[in-house]
């Protein structure tokens, strides 16, 4: 039986301020969080998958998606993103990385047991 399936881990969070909720009609900031989903075998990582953004009001504490949410707060969530981008961690590569090593000492066996 293998256990196979996808996770999320936290990769960035930042804030938004002077921005008008599209919910609550209130001037305020939004919390926005990045995280990144990523499939594993054994809870052991593969490879990651994509990254997804969440943002939440600061005052009626509704969480939007960035589509859900009006062009200028748009703006503002990107050029935020871009000042410091969220970056894929290595260990999101982990299981991939270890079969690639066994594959390649074993190539590397092979040629030295060969001479």
């Amino acid at each position: 039986m293998i256990i196979y399936g996808t996770r999320s881990t936290n990769l960035k969070n930042g804030r938004i301020t002077r921005v008008t909720c599209p919910h609550c009609s209130t001037e305020t900031s939004m919390i926005y969080s990045v995280f990144g989903k990523y499939a594993h075998i054994y809870w052991i990582p593969l490879f990651p998958l994509n990254k997804l953004t969440f943002l939440e009001c600061d005052h009626c504490r509704k969480t939007f998606k960035p589509k859900e949410l009006p062009l200028d707060i748009q703006t503002k969530l990107k050029t935020e993103k871009e000042k410091d981008p969220p970056k894929t961690p290595i260990w999101h590569f982990s299981l991939l990385l270890i079969i690639l090593g066994i594959f390649g000492f074993s190539l590397i066996r092979g040629m030295l047991s060969n001479v």
